[in-house]
Formats: structure tokens, C-alpha cells, sequence
């Protein structure tokens, strides 16, 4: 994939430039599609970095007032979009952010989003359920936790294709209800690709569509452009990375550090190796960038990405990341981000 055509490019987290064509597919804002404002509003902030409340950050061993003053810090700096999940940490992930928006006045301009669909029990075997009964029970739970009378997007977490097509008529009624604003998918590619159908089939349930893509993992590229073709948002999650290529990755510094260690080496082993290799050096060698800053802004610089979801347990990583998400990476640096991973961009 080539350079994108920045001039082009826009600003609003989460505004894809389809919307301002004429004959663009108005499935994105179907709750009102002549609310152009929403557009411009989509996240909540002109930056296209939301802060994830998530992982290390929502679990019980993490210091409750670590986790608002990172909040805080977010907001301070601009960020208006967290995302969090009804199941995250068994629910100590959404209720803490709860908690932190019932503390402070900005919360009222929040945009908040948040998930279904996935269960964990306390032995932390996960299940799903996508059945209407499930899926009502975690929108008013996350309501309550969150003291909001509608959710502004909620996810499908991980569906397969026919759940994603089974799902669409439950979803429409919790949206006439006044419940949820607006739905998107958080997933992989076959089920992207059902949402992308009932789209382009006339059943515009489907808005916003969230998957991982960074530097060492691109398999969603293709079918996020696809997305982008017919008018969806396309966020990425994990856009750092996990950090795997810190070089103190492997020396802890905290709890949050071992989490984060343990949780790479179950599930991110061949991108360990990718930024363990010769040419992941680049993000280290270059003059004015930290590692993560390249991180996060090769990922912002991909046209098919409107915006991303990045988490972080540090205060001083907050403005590294705010300030990344609006650099431009020259275009010989880009090639060799590029190079440090297989894939189409």
C-alpha cells in the first residue's frame, strides 16, 4: 500500500472522507443520517486517539486512583473517546470507568463505547452469548455502570458471520428504544465481512468496525479498505503493539509490566519474534521519535484507519502517544516501517 494522500486525509477521529460524497451510503449516522454534526462528533474530539480502559488498567490490583488520574490526563489532553468492555476484568473495567465519569463534569462530552456478547466466569473461562436476552442484560448493566441513559456505540465482541446477520433486528430495536446511538463490530475479518453484506445489501445496522492492526500485525488491511469503500469507521486496537518492541519489554517494572509480558507470550509469540528482528531497529535509531510514537503514528498514517484505541498504565506515555497520533512519517521512514512486518500496507 502506498503513501496516503494526506491532504485528503481528515482529522475527526473516526471520519471517513466518504461521508462528505454525495452519493456516499448514509448506514454511518442511520439513527439520524441528516445529523452531519454527529459526523464531525463521531468520538467526541478532533483527535483520532481514544484511550483504552482496558487490560492492566481495569483489573483490581491496579490502584483505582491510578486509573482516574490516567483518565484525567486523557481528557486533559484531548481525548474524548474511552472504550472499555461489560466484561473486562469481570466488570471492575466498566464500573471504575463508571465511577470516574460520575466524578467529573468533562464526562458529560465523553464518548463512550463499550461491548457485548462475551461472558467470563470466575474460573475466567469465556463464553458467548449474542441471544436478545444477553445482550439486553449487558446494555442496561452497562448503562447503569457507566450512569448513562444510552450507550453511544456498542460492539459485537468477537461474533462469527451468522451472529453478526442473527443479531441485526435486536440491535435495530435497542436503537429505537433510545438505548445504544449506534453499532459496531469488534472482531476478524469473515465477520467484518458480514457486517460489510448487510451493509451493502441495504440493512445498514452497522456503523463502526474494530480490529487490530499495528506494525507487527496487518492482516485486517484489505478488509478495513474494503470497510472504508462502503462507509464504515475503521478503528484499530492494539495499535502500539503491545510495546514487544521495547527493548525493557522483557524487564518488568510493575505488575501491570508482568501482566502485559504474560499475556504477550500466550498470544502475540510470532510478533514477539517480528520485533525482535534487524529490521524493527529503525524504531530505535530515528533521530526525534520514540518507538512507540512511530508505533502508533505508522498506524495513523494508513488511509484505511480512521482512528485508533491505545492503552497505557503511564502518565508520561499519554502525551508521547497525543502528540504521535498527529505527526506525519516522512516517506522513506514509512517504507521502512513498513518493512519491519509482512503484509499489504
Amino acid at each position: 500500500m502506498g503513501r496516503p494522500n494526506r491532504s485528503s486525509r481528515r482529522r475527526g477521529f473516526g471520519v471517513s472522507s466518504n461521508s462528505l460524497r454525495p452519493d456516499a451510503p448514509s448506514h454511518r449516522f442511520h439513527d439520524n443520517p441528516c445529523d452531519m454534526t454527529a459526523d464531525h462528533v463521531l468520538f467526541g474530539s478532533t483527535l483520532r486517539l481514544g484511550y483504552g480502559c482496558a487490560g492492566a488498567w481495569g483489573m483490581p490490583w491496579f490502584s483505582e486512583a491510578d486509573a482516574r488520574r490516567l483518565v484525567l490526563q486523557a481528557s486533559e489532553r484531548g481525548i474524548a473517546h474511552f472504550d472499555t468492555g461489560a466484561f473486562y476484568a469481570r466488570g471492575v473495567a466498566e464500573q471504575r470507568l463508571g465511577r470516574i465519569m460520575q466524578s467529573t463534569q468533562d464526562s458529560k462530552d465523553w464518548f463512550i463505547s463499550t461491548k457485548t456478547g462475551t461472558r467470563q466466569d470466575r474460573r475466567g473461562r469465556y463464553s458467548k452469548d449474542f441471544s436478545e436476552a444477553g445482550m439486553r442484560s449487558d446494555v442496561e448493566t452497562s448503562l447503569t455502570r457507566l450512569g448513562r441513559e444510552r450507550i453511544d456505540l456498542l460492539y459485537l465482541h468477537g461474533p462469527t458471520p451468522q451472529e453478526v446477520q442473527e443479531t441485526a433486528p435486536i440491535l435495530e430495536a435497542l436503537q429505537k428504544e433510545g438505548k445504544v446511538r449506534r453499532f459496531g463490530i469488534c472482531g476478524e475479518t469473515r465477520a467484518f465481512a458480514s457486517a460489510i453484506e448487510l451493509a451493502n445489501g441495504g440493512s445498514p445496522v452497522f456503523s463502526v468496525l474494530m480490529g487490530v492492526y499495528n506494525i507487527l500485525t496487518k492482516d485486517h488491511a484489505q478488509v478495513f479498505t474494503e470497510a472504508k469503500r462502503a462507509g464504515f469507521t475503521t478503528i484499530a486496537i492494539a495499535p502500539l503493539a503491545q510495546g514487544l518492541y521495547n527493548r525493557g519489554f522483557f524487564r518488568p517494572s510493575s505488575l501491570a509490566d508482568v501482566w502485559t509480558i504474560a499475556r504477550a507470550l500466550v498470544k502475540n509469540r510470532a510478533q514477539v519474534a517480528r520485533a525482535r528482528a534487524p529490521s524493527a531497529q529503525v524504531l530505535h535509531k530515528t533521530p526525534g521519535w520514540a518507538a512507540t510514537e512511530l508505533a502508533l503514528a505508522y498506524v495513523m498514517a494508513q488511509p484505511f484507519v480512521d482512528g485508533a484505541i491505545a492503552a497505557t498504565t503511564r502518565e508520561h506515555h499519554l502525551a508521547e502517544l497525543v502528540a504521535a497520533s498527529t505527526r506525519e512519517v516522512p516517506d522513506g521512514l514509512l517504507a521502512q516501517l513498513a518493512a519491519i512486518s509482512p503484509g499489504p500496507a
